[in-house]
């Protein structure tokens, strides 16, 4: 999507399934559990049949197996997926027994950087932020990573802006839009569950770098996204 072209497939493949579930339209606010599937983190990495899994959604979220929507995969894995108030849900198990990763889509503008800080328990540990050219149209698209390794989640909020040359400054009040939840581990180990790659083949000016506050935040174009 934006490190490489041929990781798009791999970046994509979890975004794609959720944009399967059926959009719910919801006002209500979100909790934090709700946010980031806690009552689901601690079967990420572990061995778990479907049915097993399809019972602790509905334990947590009061959702029967019916509402859970299942797709085989070839390799005998599976991926999952929901809705539950307002919130797009997907579990990857490549292999039918282990939980891989959970990711969850929200709605536009629906999470920001505040709001999401406050369910995490500490701050992020890294972050990634890059824009660049906005084809057909003029302007640019920019996106932002934050890392939190110790608890095995990726955050990742995108936007355009067709006046500005420049991307916004990340705030409090930038949108979050979708979150992947993996193994906790270090920031190597997770940005390759996440994006599929290692992090050494990465250019070195668009590696994730660390975290020392939103005012420290900078934007590096990257003229080589195929945005």
């Amino acid at each position: 999507m934006r490190r490489y072209p041929l990781l798009l497939v791999s970046v994509m493949t979890l975004g794609v399934m959720l944009a399967a579930c059926r959009p719910v339209s919801t006002s209500r606010s979100q909790t934090c559990d709700a946010l980031l599937a806690t009552p689901l983190q601690a079967y990420v990495g572990q061995t778990t049949t479907l049915e097993e899994f399809a019972d602790a959604v509905e334990k947590a979220y009061g959702i029967p197996h019916a509402m859970i929507s299942t797709n085989p995969r070839d390799s005998g894995g599976w991926f999952a997926n929901w809705d539950h108030d307002g919130l797009k849900y997907g579990v990857l198990s490549r292999d039918g027994k282990t939980v891989d990763q959970i990711g969850i889509e929200y709605e536009p503008n629906g999470v920001n950087v505040g709001q999401f800080l406050n369910c995490t328990h500490s701050p992020p540990e890294w972050y990634w932020a890059a824009y660049g050219s906005n084809p057909p149209t003029s302007g640019i698209r920019y996106a932002f990573d934050l890392y939190f390794p110790a608890e095995g989640i990726v955050a990742t909020g995108t936007g355009s802006d067709r006046r500005q040359q420049t991307p916004p400054l990340l705030t409090n009040k930038s949108a979050i839009s979708r979150v992947f939840i993996g193994v906790r581990d270090s920031l190597p180990a997770l940005y390759q569950q996440r994006w599929g790659n290692p992090l050494e083949d990465v250019r070195t000016n668009l590696r994730p770098v660390p975290w020392l506050g939103l005012e420290a935040v900078r934007f590096v174009e990257d003229r080589e996204t195929g945005w």
